[in-house]
């Protein structure tokens, strides 16, 4: 008889282990979890999708402003070896700045355009260079911003599966969409700002690599003139040629002399 009671208890006992086994696990809440409502995952889920295409918005922006710099860096430095070339250019003859400031014709024009080249390529390159720390500092901006995106994902994304079914993570903080929304819209006011800086900087790079090329081309044809007005001279003297330019002006009508009203014909002889 003790043995068939011990047995039947045996028995209840499993039973009561399976039934107590089937129980869902009981909810917990602590360190700012909070069971999440059906709107509540709904809205959340929208804003874990809306940060993740921002995100993407934002990590694009951060490429093209890498490209915008690296576009600014290159004009800048070519602008900048540009100056120092011609100034030392400059340096280097001082016989012919001399003869420039005297007011020579050969030299006077050549010293001109390399002084506005170099003017011109300074000014330019100082500009660039702010240009360019702009850039960085929108970069910066961009970058803080998508870590604090990924943040804010990485929370939206714990709470919706958390294995709670709803509960978000015990551990976590509390999920405010007021402020999701405002780093949403801080995100959005950056990629414009960032969007503006690239394209002043890139129109300036543009505007200042054409004002080069101008000033470049005008010191090429002060040198061509100059030699060429040389080359002529030399003609000149070694035809015994009236003038600089190497030639007799042959027009009859060009090479008339008016009459003096009070003259008098050869009784003024």
């Amino acid at each position: 008889m003790a043995l068939e009671t011990s047995n039947s208890f045996k028995l209840n006992l499993q039973s009561v282990h399976e039934h107590e086994s089937t129980k869902p696990p009981p909810m917990k809440v602590g360190g700012g979890g909070v069971p999440l409502t059906h709107d509540a995952r709904r809205v959340s889920r929208q804003l874990r999708t809306e940060l993740q295409s921002v995100t993407s918005v934002t990590r694009k922006m951060c490429q093209r402003v890498e490209q915008a710099q690296v576009v600014v860096s290159a004009t800048l430095r070519q602008l900048q070896g540009t100056a120092h070339a011609t100034r030392a250019r400059l340096d280097q003859n001082p016989r012919m700045v001399k003869a420039a400031m005297e007011g020579d014709s050969v030299q006077r024009p050549i010293v001109n355009a390399m002084e506005k080249l170099a003017g011109s390529a300074e000014r330019s390159a100082a500009m660039l260079v702010e240009a360019e720390a702009a850039l960085g500092y929108q970069q910066a901006l961009l970058e803080e911003c998508v870590d604090v995106l990924n943040a804010q994902w990485g929370d939206r994304e714990a709470s919706l599966q958390s294995a709670a079914g709803g509960l978000a993570a015990a551990s976590g903080p509390v999920l405010d969409d007021q402020a999701t929304h405002a780093y949403l819209a801080d995100a959005a006011a950056k990629e414009d700002s960032a969007r503006n800086a690239i394209n002043k900087s890139l129109a300036l790079a543009r505007d200042a690599a054409s004002k080069l090329e101008q000033c470049k081309s005008a010191v090429q044809v002060s040198v061509r003139t100059s030699r060429s007005n040389v080359d002529k001279a030399k003609r000149a003297q070694r035809k015994g040629n009236f003038g600089s330019s190497g030639s007799r002006e042959t027009n009859p009508a060009a090479r008339k002399m008016h009459l003096d009203p009070e003259s008098k014909g050869h009784d003024s002889w």
